[in-house]
């Protein structure tokens, strides 16, 4: 399961029955997906905050992606010589400012997408437009409660000052409902995820190729709820950040003899209505709507030419646009 979808959200669970469709219902895409194993969640950088835009009565916001020409990236990551050019992406939201329906476009792509979604946040329908020349076809599918492949019970329980949230992932296999996996979520007295595990069942007969319903991750916290420690026990380090007054440094550890094998610095600098993260590689610059505002506007990513992929002489840069309507 993705780091960064996994902490964000856990980061809106609250343990009772109505806000159980938190875990389901979509939510806001971030503005930095290229998250760093470490950051606070409470830094996590939407592109939109929900609650606002219930606030000011927008019903659609349109994500518009200005990328160069000349970055040969996109064409390794797309495999597609014209993958160039603006990309548009789409969002509607109802009254209460839930997401009832994305839809990505792109430019030069064969097809685009739909997903529809009812108020509890379940996908009723998605549909798949296929264009071809100045024809364009569309395939529909339909979703009910029992048509899903997946299921989810969850149950809450405490211990001492913890909360513990079960989630057990079902599986309908020839209409028998056979349990996938089984998580178990560690929250501290301040709602805080201390801990996370996942166990595969291995008699259901479904194959997991990506190995995420297998894991297990740590947690700790300081006094003013800043993510301090991460631990991924799959993996032979695990990480820890110092927060300083010009943002964090970030330490990886070997697991085996507790060796620090190198430091990364993330530097941020907060202005009335800007926000720019530097980085050794990049720097983003995030516009705001206004004063106060949580609701991104234009957000300009510089990266240097030189990556595991490519090496260029000029700087990448990208420009990402949203508009509110």
């Amino acid at each position: 399961m993705n780091f960064v979808f996994r902490l964000l959200l856990l980061s809106i669970l609250i343990f009772d029955c109505d806000n159980l469709f938190s875990q389901i219902r979509p939510t806001s895409p971030l503005a930095w997906y290229e998250f760093t194993p470490g950051l606070n969640t409470a830094e996590e950088i939407p592109f939109f905050n929900l609650e606002e835009i219930k606030r000011r009565k927008f019903d659609t916001v349109y994500i518009i992606r200005h990328e160069s020409d000349w970055d040969p990236y996109k064409e390794y990551v797309a495999g597609d010589k014209n993958a160039f050019g603006d990309t548009l992406s789409f969002y509607r939201f109802d009254s209460s400012g839930h997401i009832i329906q994305k839809t990505n476009f792109r430019q030069l792509g064969k097809y685009y997408t739909s997903v529809f979604y009812d108020s509890t946040g379940m996908v009723i329908k998605i549909l798949d437009y296929q264009k071809n020349g100045a024809n364009t076809s569309y395939r529909e599918q339909k979703f009910d409660e029992d048509a899903y492949i997946f299921k989810y019970n969850y149950a809450s329980r405490t211990d001492n000052s913890d909360s513990i949230v079960v989630t057990t992932k079902l599986l309908n296999y020839n209409n028998i409902h056979d349990t996938v996996s089984v998580e178990t979520r560690r929250f501290n007295l301040n709602r805080k995820l201390i801990s996370e595990e996942s166990i595969k069942n291995p008699r259901t007969k479904w194959e997991d190729d990506t190995g995420s319903e297998d894991f297990h991750f740590e947690y700790r916290y300081d006094s003013l709820g800043r993510l301090i420690f991460y631990r991924d026990y799959e993996s032979n380090e695990y990480l820890k950040i110092i927060y300083t007054d010009f943002g964090r440094v970030t330490e990886h550890f070997n697991s085996g003899n507790n060796q620090c094998k190198m430091q990364k610095a993330l530097l941020t600098y907060k202005g009335e209505s800007k926000l720019t993260v530097t980085t050794e590689s990049k720097q983003i610059v995030f516009n705001y709507l206004e004063k106060g505002s949580s609701l991104i506007t234009l957000i300009t990513t510089f990266t240097t030419g030189e990556s595991f992929y490519m090496k260029s002489l000029y700087p990448l840069v990208l420009y990402c646009e949203v508009v509110y309507r």
